[in-house]
C-alpha cells in the first residue's frame, strides 16, 4: 500500500510539479505526518523535492526532473499500451497522439499489437459520439450547458449544469456536475439527455467529489429472494446476477437464490421476463408482481 502511494505522489507531482500535504493527505485519506514521512522516503531514494512554506508553499518537484522510462517493466509497458489501442472507441476520445508518443517513448513498433488480446468497447448501440464531444469541451473549457433531462418518472426538466466529469458506472455513462435547479451536485445519465446546448458562461471551481456507486445495503430494505427461470432465459441471468448463486434444477430451469434489494428495478427486471420466471419466494414479490401483471393486462384491454 504504501509502495503504491510512493508511487502516486510522484506521479500526481511530475503532472502538477507541486501540491501540498493537506491535499495529499485528503487524496490519500492520511494523515499530513504520513505524507511527511513518504516525501522523506522518495527524498532518501533521490527523487529531487523539496517544501517551502508561507502563503505560496507546499511541497515542489525541481524542473527538468522525469522518470527514465524503465519504470514500467517491458511486459507491463505492453499492457499499457494494450490497454491504450483498446479504448479509441470511448465517444469524444482522440487517443491516437497518446498512442503515438507512448509508442515512441518505449520504441513500440505498432504493428506488434495487431494481435491484442483486449477489447474495450464502452461506447454502447445508442452513444452520440456528438453528444460526448460537446459535453467533454464543455467540461475541459468550464462551460455551462443547458439541456432537457427525463426523471425516473419520465418528466421532462430543462437542467443547467456546471459539467466536471464524464463516468462510466455499471454498464451506464454519466455526466456529473452541478445542478442550478438542485442547486446542488448531481448525477445525470446520459441516455437521458437531449437538445443539449454549450452557454457560453464560464463557471468558476467548486470542491466536489465524486460519488460512489451506490449500493443500497441496509438489511430492512434485502429480501431473501428466489426465482426459478426457463432454461431460455439464461443468458440474461447470468449477464444480471453472475453464477454463484444460480443453479440448475431440471432440463429446462434455472433457480436463482439470492438477498436482493427490494426496489423498482427488480419488479421492471421480472416484468420483463414475462411467462419465463416464477416467484418462488417471497410471498411479497409474488402479490406485487401479479399486481403490476394484472394493471398491464387491464390497459392491454382497454386499448383494444
Amino acid at each position: 500500500m504504501k509502495n503504491a502511494r510512493l508511487l502516486e505522489i510522484l506521479l500526481i507531482l511530475l503532472e502538477k510539479r507541486k501540491t501540498t500535504s493537506i491535499e495529499l493527505a485528503s487524496h490519500f485519506e492520511v494523515s499530513v505526518r504520513t505524507i511527511y514521512r513518504d516525501i522523506d522516503l522518495l527524498s532518501q531514494i533521490g527523487i529531487p523535492l523539496y517544501t517551502s512554506t508561507g502563503k505560496n508553499g507546499g511541497i515542489f518537484l525541481m524542473d527538468g526532473f522525469s522518470v527514465d522510462k524503465t519504470l514500467l517493466l517491458k511486459e507491463e509497458q505492453q499492457n499499457l499500451f494494450s490497454v491504450l489501442q483498446s479504448i479509441d472507441s470511448i465517444p469524444g476520445v482522440d487517443i491516437n497522439s497518446i498512442k503515438q508518443k507512448f509508442a515512441a517513448l518505449y520504441a513500440f513498433n505498432q504493428s506488434q499489437s495487431k494481435d491484442e488480446w483486449l477489447d474495450i468497447n464502452l461506447t454502447g448501440w445508442l452513444s452520440d459520439p456528438a453528444l460526448f464531444e460537446k459535453i467533454r469541451k464543455a467540461i475541459i473549457e468550464k462551460d455551462r450547458i443547458e439541456f432537457i433531462y427525463t426523471n425516473v418518472r419520465g418528466e421532462e426538466q430543462k437542467r443547467i449544469v456546471e459539467p466536471r466529469k464524464l463516468t462510466f458506472r455499471y454498464r451506464t455513462w454519466y455526466l456529473y456536475g452541478f445542478c442550478h435547479l438542485r442547486n446542488d451536485y448531481r448525477m445525470f445519465k446520459v441516455s437521458r439527455i437531449r437538445e443539449l446546448n454549450v452557454l457560453q458562461e464560464k463557471f468558476e471551481d467548486r470542491p466536489y467529489t465524486l460519488p460512489p456507486i451506490y449500493t443500497n445495503t441496509a438489511a430492512e430494505n434485502q429480501i431473501d429472494l428466489t426465482l426459478d427461470f426457463s432454461i431460455q432465459a439464461a443468458p440474461y441471468i447470468y449477464d444480471l446476477f453472475g453464477d454463484k448463486d444460480i443453479s440448475r434444477i431440471s432440463d429446462n430451469k434455472i433457480r436463482l437464490s439470492m438477498k436482493h434489494v427490494d426496489e423498482e428495478w427488480l419488479y421492471h427486471c421480472l416484468m420483463f421476463f414475462g411467462d419465463q420466471v416464477t416467484v418462488i419466494a417471497p410471498d411479497c414479490v409474488k402479490k406485487e408482481l401479479r399486481e403490476r401483471h394484472k394493471a398491464a393486462y387491464k390497459k392491454m384491454d382497454a386499448g383494444t
